[in-house]
C-alpha cells in the first residue's frame, strides 16, 4: 500500500468533509472557536477540497536563485499539468512558431498520393477539463482540442514567446492562464515579466477574457496565481495584491510580504507560502492563513531542518506541502505542516533530480485525487490500496501524463502527441512531432514489409498497416537504442543497437534476442535471408534472424532489397530498370535514364528519405523519416515515358485509369 494511500482518500460532500476536521485534528493545540470560523468561511467559499497552486521554486543548497520562481498549477480535480517549462528544449526549432493548428511539411505533386500524419502543434503542457476537454500550451498560444487531441484550435495568443500556467479558480469554477517571458539561455537569471492574464468563467473553458494587472509602480510583477478558492493574487518582491474571481473585480492591496524581498510566494489552498530574504544568512519561509495579513515563519524543526536550507513546494492534493532538504523533499504533509510522512520519490527521481535540479521531478495532484509523480519521460501514479503504476513515454516523447483514470498522453516536440487507453499499454499516434530527429544512418531506418505495412526507427520501432495513415509505436527497451537494421515481415528483424549489439525479434519489436556483438558494416536482406557483415566474417540467417549459419554466402545472382546510398549531397535509392528515388535539400524527385519527376517538395530539410520500392505493376513508394508516405500508382516515368514538363521542371504525368479491383 502507498504511503499516500491514506490521505488521498475522497469525502462524499463538503459538509461531510468539515465535519470531520475537528476529529481528524483532535490533537490540534488551536481552539474550538477559531477551528469553527475557519470552517464557517472556508464553506461559504463552496470549497470542497483544498487544491494546491502554483509551484514555489526551491531553494537548496548550490540549486539557491534570486530568480522568481515558474507557476506551474494542477487543477486538484480534473486538470493535469504535464511538464515543467524547464523540460522544454532550450533551442527551439525554427518551425515553432506557436501555432496550434496542424500543418503539412511535404507537399505531393500531381499524381502522387501522400499518406501519414499531420504535424501537430509543439506543445509545453497538456491540462484536461471535467468533460475531457483538452487545453494545452504552446510557446505562443494556449490551444483547445475536442476531439482527444486529433486537433487544435487557437483560444488565445500573446506577442511573444513565452511560458503559460493554467488553473482553475474554483473546484468546479473558471480558469485563470498567465504568460511569462522564457527562461534566459543561462536559465534565467531575474525575475521574468508578466506577459498576460486570461479569465475564463466556466468550467470548460471556452471563452477567455483579458484581466487588468494591479498598479504596482516601478516594482515588477512576479506572481500571479490562485489558491483554487475563488480568489486570485498577485505579487511584487514586497507587495501582495489579491482579487476575486468575478468580472470586473477590483484589486484589493497592497498587502506587506514578510522579510526584505520575496522570492517566491504560492497558496497551498487556504495557506499562503513565502520565501523572502531576510538577512545576508539567507530567505527563509513564512506561511499565512489570513489570506496575506499576518505571517509567521514557517519552523520545521520536527523534520531537522531550518532557514534557507529547507526545500518547500506545493504538492496538490487539499493543500498539501512538500519539505525537506534538497534536491528533492523527504516529507509530505496533509494539514498545513501539522503532521508529517515520509514522501514517496523513488531512488531513480531521486538520481534525476541530483543531476539536473529538483524542477525537474514532481509529484502533484493526479486522477481521482491521487498523487501523480512525473521525471524525464516517465510518471508514477500512487492509487491507495492498488499497486502504483509506473508508465513510460514511448519513443523520443518528452512528457507522459495521465488525464483521467484511463487516458495517458504522451507528447513533446519531438514525437508529437500519444493517446493510450489503457495505460501505456497500445499508444495511438494523433499528430506526428514537428521536429524531426537526425539520422545520421544512410541506411536501416525504414522499410516495407508489404504492401500496406511499413516500419521506421525514431526513438522506438513504429509501426504503420494502412500504408502510412496511421503509425503506432512498439513498447520496448531495446527498441529506444536500436540505430539500423531490416525487417523481412511483420514479426521478424535484425537490428543493430548503439551499445554495438546485433539483436533479432520475432514479434515485431516487443522482445529481442542477442545474437552477436561486433563491428557491423552492413546488414541486408533478400527475401527472408538476413545478411550480415563484419570485418572478420559474414552471417546469414535463413529465416529473418532465428537462426544463423556460419560463415555464409547469399544465393548466386540475388538481388539485395533496395538500400539508401550517398551520392554528393544527395540521398538515393536504386530500384530496378534504371530507376531511382532521390532527394536533394527539399526535393524528392524520381529519376529515370531519360527525365526527372518531381514527387513531393519538403518545408524541413531534415525530413529525409528513409526507404523506396516499386512492384512489379510500376507501383512506386518512398518513405520519409516522419512517417510520410509518397505512392504513384504505375508513373510513366517507372514504365519508361518520359513525362510532360511543366514550366522548367519535368513532372511526372497523371496515370492513366485503371479497371476496379479488389487490389490496390
Amino acid at each position: 500500500m502507498s504511503s499516500a494511500s491514506a490521505p488521498l482518500s475522497t469525502f462524499a460532500s463538503e459538509r461531510r468533509v468539515w465535519a470531520r476536521v475537528p476529529r481528524l485534528l483532535g490533537a490540534t493545540r488551536r481552539s474550538l472557536a477559531r477551528w469553527t470560523q475557519r470552517v464557517a468561511r472556508t464553506l461559504a467559499l463552496g470549497a470542497a477540497l483544498i487544491a494546491c497552486g502554483p509551484s514555489l521554486a526551491p531553494d537548496s543548497g548550490d540549486e539557491a536563485t534570486d530568480s522568481a520562481a515558474p507557476l506551474m498549477l494542477v487543477d486538484a480535480s480534473s486538470s493535469r499539468t504535464v511538464a515543467d517549462a524547464s523540460s522544454a528544449p532550450a533551442s527551439p526549432s525554427p518551425l515553432d512558431d506557436g501555432r496550434c493548428e496542424a500543418r503539412s511539411l511535404v507537399r505531393a505533386e500531381d499524381g502522387v498520393v501522400k499518406t501519414g500524419l499531420g504535424r501537430g502543434p509543439a506543445l509545453s503542457q497538456i491540462w484536461s477539463t471535467r468533460r475531457g476537454r483538452w487545453l494545452a500550451a504552446t510557446s505562443a498560444a494556449l490551444c483547445a482540442s475536442d476531439d482527444d487531441g486529433a486537433t487544435f484550435r487557437q483560444q488565445f495568443r500573446w506577442q511573444s514567446r513565452g511560458e503559460l500556467t493554467l488553473a482553475q479558480t474554483e473546484r468546479r469554477g473558471g480558469w485563470l492562464a498567465v504568460a511569462r517571458a522564457e527562461r534566459d539561455a543561462r536559465g534565467g537569471d531575474g525575475p521574468r515579466p508578466v506577459l498576460g492574464a486570461w479569465l475564463s468563467h466556466d468550467e470548460e473553458a471556452r471563452s477567455f477574457d483579458p484581466i487588468a494587472l494591479p498598479s504596482t509602480g516601478e516594482q515588477p510583477l512576479l506572481e500571479l496565481f490562485t489558491d483554487r478558492l475563488g480568489t486570485i493574487f498577485a505579487t511584487t518582491a514586497r507587495s501582495l495584491f489579491r482579487r476575486e474571481n468575478k468580472p470586473q473585480a477590483p484589486w484589493e492591496g497592497p498587502l506587506a510580504l514578510p522579510g526584505r524581498a520575496a522570492r517566491a510566494v504560492d497558496a497551498c489552498g487556504r495557506v499562503l507560502l513565502a520565501q523572502s530574504t531576510v538577512d545576508a544568512e539567507g530567505a527563509y519561509w513564512f506561511r499565512s492563513f489570513d489570506h496575506g495579513r499576518r505571517w509567521s515563519p514557517f519552523r520545521l524543526g520536527v523534520l531537522g531542518i531550518d532557514g534557507d536550507r529547507a526545500v518547500i513546494r506545493c504538492l496538490g492534493a487539499r493543500g498539501a506541502i512538500e519539505a525537506g532538504r534538497g534536491p528533492l523533499p523527504s516529507h509530505w504533509s496533509f494539514d498545513g505542516g501539522r503532521t508529517w510522512r515520509s514522501s514517496s520519490y523513488d531512488e531513480r527521481a531521486r538520481r534525476l533530480a541530483r543531476e539536473r535540479g529538483a524542477s525537474a521531478v514532481r509529484c502533484r495532484t493526479g486522477p481521482a485525487d491521487t498523487i501523480e509523480c512525473q521525471d524525464e519521460a516517465r510518471t508514477r501514479l500512487l492509487e491507495g490500496s492498488q499497486r502504483d503504476v509506473e508508465i513510460y513515454a514511448p519513443g523520443r516523447c518528452e512528457s507522459v501524463t495521465a488525464l483521467d483514470t484511463r487516458t495517458t498522453v504522451a507528447f513533446g516536440p519531438s514525437c508529437g502527441v500519444l493517446v493510450s487507453g489503457d495505460r501505456g499499454g497500445l499508444w495511438r499516434q494523433r499528430s506526428s512531432a514537428l521536429v524531426v530527429a537526425d539520422n545520421a544512418q544512410d541506411d536501416g531506418g525504414g522499410g516495407f514489409v508489404d504492401r500496406s505495412a511499413a516500419w521506421r526507427i525514431d526513438g522506438s520501432v513504429w509501426w504503420t498497416f494502412d500504408g502510412g495513415v496511421r503509425w503506432a509505436p512498439v513498447a520496448s527497451v531495446i527498441g529506444r537504442t536500436l540505430e539500423r537494421g531490416v525487417f523481412v515481415d511483420r514479426r521478424r528483424g535484425v537490428f543493430v543497437t548503439s551499445t554495438g549489439w546485433v539483436v533479432a525479434t520475432r514479434d515485431g519489436g516487443r522482445s529481442w534476442t542477442y545474437v552477436l556483438r561486433g563491428d557491423v558494416e552492413r546488414i541486408s536482406a533478400e527475401g527472408t535471408k538476413v545478411y550480415i557483415t563484419t570485418p572478420s566474417t559474414v552471417r546469414v540467417s535463413p529465416d529473418g534472424g532465428v537462426h544463423w549459419w556460419l560463415p555464409g554466402v547469399g544465393a548466386s545472382g540475388a538481388r539485395l532489397r533496395p538500400s539508401v546510398e550517398r551520392e554528393g549531397d544527395a540521398r538515393l535509392v536504386r530500384l530496378a530498370d534504371g530507376v531511382r528515388v532521390e532527394q536533394r535539400q527539399r526535393r524528392v524527385e524520381i529519376v529515370t535514364r531519360s527525365a526527372r519527376a518531381l514527387l513531393a517538395t519538403l518545408e524541413d530539410p531534415r525530413t529525409i528519405l528513409l526507404a523506396a520500392d516499386q512492384d512489379t505493376r510500376g507501383t512506386l513508394r518512398a518513405l520519409l523519416s516522419d512517417g510520410t508516405v509518397l505512392l504513384q500508382r504505375a508513373a510513366r516515368s517507372t514504365l519508361g515515358a518520359a513525362p510532360r514538363a511543366r514550366s522548367s521542371i519535368a513532372r511526372a504525368s497523371r496515370p492513366r485509369p485503371r479497371p476496379r479491383s479488389g487490389r490496390r
